[in-house]
């Protein structure tokens, strides 16, 4: 636990478990997108025990920088854990927070986004008017990564394993 949240303010993401930083324990360190200035959450041993509609939207991954792609899951989710203090908690999350807990249970799981993926983009910043530099007005474009990069990822990706839930 001690290393999510050392990792975690190295890191601009909505979500870490810890197989990505090398740890081999069922647990993540999350914080809901709508709460930049919020503390991140852990969630320990987590497991989904309702889930209902499925939302499609895009998503990427600290384990594969800069690739994005089109991915389903379901909108509405309710799960049980423990907290850090070792307690049980009930919770239930909505729409992208819904999406943020999916992709990390699926790490604790052994898969990764792109075996859910539908397509592929990368992201390229769009040319600005020289003087123009605020991060807070950059534009980006998504534009499909080369059919090499393509042709690497629908190798890599495996079908979903039997216990993985599908939306």
């Amino acid at each position: 636990m001690v290393d999510l949240v050392d990792t975690w303010p190295t890191q601009r993401a909505l979500g870490i478990a810890a197989p990505q930083i090398g740890v081999r324990q069922r647990l993540f360190i999350f914080r809901s997108h709508d709460a930049e200035d919020a503390p991140p959450e852990i969630l320990i041993n987590p497991k989904i025990i309702r889930a209902q509609g499925t939302l499609e939207d895009y998503e990427g991954c600290l384990s594969i920088a800069h690739l994005y792609g089109r991915c389903a899951r379901a909108a509405v989710i309710e799960v049980t854990a423990l907290d850090v203090h070792f307690e049980r908690v009930r919770r239930r999350f909505e729409g992208y927070d819904a999406r943020i807990i999916q992709h990390e249970l699926d790490h604790l799981d052994g898969v990764l986004y792109i075996d859910r993926l539908e397509d592929w983009y990368t992201l390229h910043q769009v040319r600005q008017e020289a003087g123009e530099s605020d991060p807070e007005t950059t534009e980006w474009e998504a534009v499909p990564p080369p059919a090499s990069v393509i042709s690497t990822l629908q190798q890599l990706a495996r079908p979903l394993p039997g216990y993985a839930l599908r939306w």
